[in-house]
């Protein structure tokens, strides 16, 4: 029995499903062009250091594909979130940005890496860390764990973005 070329209703192919509805990876983009970090013109003249463990920088990279943009704007994003909920941040990703952490992947810091970033947002991570108790160091690898765990697991919202559709 031959079908209907002009049928609606029977169609050759299934177009009801997505293209990627059998794809099991699913990719999280987001768009930040709208972000307070990248509207920002403010001149980067200061430097927050710390020391990452291999695991960490890979975190910083899978952050900056998710948001599109270089590192040292992923890294002042996730600085920028982790500010404005600093508490938060603490409780569920402390243990693992701690100096001496003995979980696993978060171990043998031996990678010195730095940011760049305005003295105003300097300015928010010293008073952030401070009313936690901690370290810089220690908040900026907070900063970047939390984020980049919330960005995968979609807990937290970031200020401003979209979610970018996989196809």
């Amino acid at each position: 029995m031959k079908t209907n070329p002009f049928d609606k209703n029977k169609q050759k192919f299934n177009r009801r499903t997505s293209a990627l509805s059998n794809w099991p990876f699913k990719q999280v983009r987001k768009d930040v062009t709208k972000h307070p970090i990248i509207q920002s013109k403010e001149s980067c003249s200061n430097r927050l250091g710390a020391m990452w463990s291999q695991q960490e920088e890979l975190i910083v990279k899978g952050i900056s594909n998710s948001l599109q943009c270089e590192p040292r704007e992923a890294i002042r994003i996730a600085l920028y979130e982790a500010c404005l909920a600093p508490h938060k941040a603490h409780e569920s990703c402390y243990i693992y940005a701690e100096s001496g952490s003995k979980e696993p992947g978060h171990t043998g810091r031996n990678r010195a890496g730095s940011v760049a970033l305005p003295k105003s947002e300097k300015d928010l991570v010293e008073a952030a860390s401070k009313q936690l108790g901690i370290k810089d160091k220690e908040f900026i690898r907070l900063a970047v764990i939390w984020v980049g765990s919330g960005i995968k697991d979609d807990s937290i919202k970031l200020t401003n973005t979209k979610n970018i559709s996989q196809l």
